[in-house]
């Protein structure tokens, strides 16, 4: 699937971040491509780009699948006779989360791969962490709710072995203290050191 939508957007000029799981097919992040369950293909556009975005996924047979309401990104949108979803984000994340990483911050702090042939765009580790890290606590309440997903865990685990040199610790901690979230960060990394 990001074999098709990639090319696709970039024939209509429009760039794109593979965001998550789609981000770790880009750097083999586990060394086998099923260790990693996803339920959709996270892609970031630019703000102006969302919509014509979601016209070109229509135009390879994506058709839109939710109307529920999400701040960050457009509905869901699958291909028929697929397990393929595929969500265009204009913004990582929303709200706090959003605060913490904001969209223009996200294009500053991306770089490119190269995979299967294809150069992509990811956030760059550091960045992959915190939005991990912001994804895993902060929607619905996660944290709050003593829920926090093993997924997400191993996730930061592979981040963090993988990329040990290049994470700039201060700066995935610093967003989450101006946030006032500076515990719950303290309180995930102790428990993907601890279980991971």
């Amino acid at each position: 699937a990001i074999k098709e939508i990639h090319p696709k957007l970039r024939e209509h000029g429009i760039p794109a971040i593979l965001l998550k799981g789609a981000a770790s097919f880009c750097d083999d992040l586990y060394g086998d491509v099923g260790a990693r369950m996803m339920g959709d293909i996270d892609i970031l556009v630019r703000p102006q780009h969302a919509k014509r975005a979601q016209h070109l996924l229509s135009q390879l047979g994506y058709g839109k699948i939710s109307d529920r309401f999400a701040r960050h990104h457009l509905p869901r949108q699958t291909k028929t006779g697929t397990p393929v979803a595929v969500e265009v984000h204009f913004q990582v994340a929303y709200a706090q989360a959003g605060r913490i990483i904001p969209a223009n911050l996200s294009w500053e702090q991306s770089e490119t791969r190269t995979w299967e042939g294809l150069t992509l765009s990811v956030l760059n580790p550091t960045y992959r962490l915190i939005h991990n890290t912001v994804h895993a606590l902060v929607p619905q309440g996660a944290f709050i709710q003593s829920r926090i997903s093993l997924l997400h865990l191993a996730e930061f685990d592979n981040l963090s072995c993988r990329y040990a040199q290049e994470i700039d610790w201060r700066e995935w901690i610093r967003g989450a203290t101006n946030q006032g979230l500076r515990k719950q960060f303290c309180a995930y990394l102790a428990l993907a050191q601890g279980l991971m």
